[in-house]
């Protein structure tokens, strides 16, 4: 994919100064250029560049006093609080692995991700003590686990006991760094939809080059506030949040859960310039009681996973021209494509985007392994991966090859501009009566409808067609009733016959399960359809 002049020229400024980058390079550049300006605003707290710095530098002192060495690993739990970003910052400064915890896990997943993970640290919020948190480390100790729990106020209270003055060694201000831009500086677990969650291994210099690249199509600067409600704890939070606030100079405003009247009251209250999320958090915000174009006026960039349905639906409903388009995996460091503000309308709502210079790109045929950029196929991708799942160099192997390749088990195809069109999960096919057929393609005819503000399709099991597709729709706001025969009608003038979902449920956004990292849960919703039909509920036809 051609460069342009612009992105070579860009490309070789970033290239010259990403192998002198660490987090806490990040984190003292920011207090020495940006000061007393807003780095975070979360609900009423603001947090300084100046004061983020240090909070760092204290809590890199708590983190010595613990006991937490270089190498060792500090799982983290808990939301979007500043805490847990100065948490997260001070343990990659200082050296250490942080291990971020999916707030929404029960103590048995946290313990699976503690133990995997061979964090020798947690450290949590004080309010998970009241979820039965004080069960967790009995639990892991009976496992031969011999780390230490230590709440964030309990850390903080640490602070009183140090000195002023820093100790030797330490990174930022008086210190040696100790840490190195291509450390392992997270351990990033998957979601687990459909296995154990495995440990994606990202170092701090592949985190910071995917934030420098997407800052930068983006055309952020300092003067944007960035609007992004995604859990810390997630790549779209972490990366897409965290990490771009921290290269671009841009005001970080988030939530600790996202809330969407509590959403259009900060983006109009911090005159939010763009907004990021997923599409169940843009379908709640158009579906608020409360929302008018006008409160949401000072967007001028947003992005969203989701159809070029919903897309167009943000763009005219939010009034938000600049409207873009990503993709990418967790293992890929997040994000792999995006379109930029300046592409064509079309553009921006068909694909997902062009690929960055200095990664590599290639469609394979999933059946035969040709690999053929004419066609559809898996996206594969080089020069952009994570070093591996931790302790699991067999689940590694499967999906990095030999040279470095990539297979990101999305399928989608490059047009002759070097645009990517993603045709969604190469596993989230249904076989229906022997046809292949597309989860995504199916939700992407019913939100044509003008009525269907989202649709998400699941598989239900046939006794003979093997499985047959059923659809969850959330009807646009002030639209009127849908009827399953509406939408039937309508879905066979747009797909074959065996495409067509056999049964509708008619749900709220909020009733759409999700994972920690935000994604619809197909699982959840497939054990639904399950226990309907066994109840009668539910019936499927043909």
């Amino acid at each position: 994919m051609r460069e342009t002049d612009g992105e070579r020229e860009s490309r070789r400024g970033r290239e010259g100064m990403l192998p002198e980058l660490t987090y806490a390079d990040l984190v003292q550049l920011g207090a020495s250029r940006h000061g007393d300006e807003d780095a975070l605003v979360l609900g009423e707290a603001r947090v300084s560049f100046q004061r983020l710095a240090d909070e760092v530098e204290a809590f890199q002192l708590r983190l010595a006093k613990m006991g937490v060495a270089p190498g060792d690993k500090v799982a983290l739990l808990g939301t979007n609080t500043p805490a847990w970003m100065a948490a997260m910052l001070a343990t990659m400064a200082a050296g250490a692995v942080a291990v971020p915890l999916n707030a929404r896990d029960p103590l048995e997943g946290l313990a699976y991700t503690i133990l995997a993970s061979d964090a020798t640290h947690v450290l949590y919020a004080e309010r998970y003590a009241r979820r039965d948190m004080s069960e967790l480390p009995g639990s892991l100790a009976e496992r031969g686990w011999r780390g230490g729990c230590v709440t964030f106020e309990a850390a903080a209270r640490l602070r009183e006991q140090l000195p002023a003055t820093r100790s030797d060694g330490m990174a930022g201000p008086g210190g040696a760094a100790t840490a190195a831009p291509g450390d392992l500086g997270i351990i990033l677990f998957t979601s687990g939809s459909t296995s154990r969650p495995k440990g994606c291994m990202l170092t701090q210099q592949g985190m910071i080059r995917n934030a420098l690249l997407h800052t930068e199509r983006l055309g952020i600067t300092p003067e944007d506030r960035w609007f992004s409600p995604m859990p810390f704890f997630h790549a779209g939070g972490l990366i897409w949040g965290i990490t771009s606030m921290l290269v671009s100079g841009a005001t970080l405003v988030s939530q600790e859960r996202f809330d969407a009247e509590q959403a259009l009251d900060l983006i109009e209250r911090e005159r939010c310039t763009y907004h990021h999320g997923i599409d169940a958090m843009f379908v709640a915000e158009m579906n608020s009681p409360t929302f008018t174009q006008e409160r949401v006026r000072s967007l001028r960039i947003a992005n969203s996973t989701g159809s070029s349905e919903l897309l167009r639906s943000i763009h005219d409903r939010m009034g938000i021209a600049g409207i873009v388009s990503k993709w990418g995996i967790s293992e890929g460091y997040g994000n792999l494509t995006l379109s930029a503000p300046s592409d064509s309308l079309e553009k921006r709502l068909c694909t997902v985007g062009r690929g960055y210079p200095g990664i590599e790109y290639r469609i394979v045929d999933p059946a035969t392994g040709e690999i053929d950029f004419g066609r559809s196929g898996e996206i594969q991708v080089r020069g952009s991966s994570m070093s591996g799942y931790y302790n699991d160099p067999d689940a590694t192997s499967a999906l990095i090859d030999s040279d470095g390749w990539l297979a990101t088990g999305d399928r989608g195809a490059f047009d002759g501009d070097g645009y990517l069109h993603y045709e969604g999960r190469l596993k989230e096919m249904l076989k229906v009566g022997g046809e292949n057929v597309s989860l995504a393609e199916v939700e992407s005819a019913l939100m044509q409808h003008p009525s269907v503000e989202l649709a998400v399709v699941v598989g239900a099991e046939h006794p003979r067609l093997e499985e047959v597709p059923v659809a969850f729709v959330v009807p646009r706001a002030g639209a009127e009733r849908l009827t399953p025969g509406e939408l039937e009608a309508f879905g066979r003038e747009r797909l074959a016959d065996f495409k067509v979902p056999v049964a509708y449920v008619t749900t709220s956004i909020e009733q759409i399960p999700t994972t920690g990292s935000g994604k619809v849960a197909r699982r959840s919703l497939g054990s639904e359809v399950a226990e309907r039909v066994a109840s009668g509920e539910l019936a499927l036809g043909r």
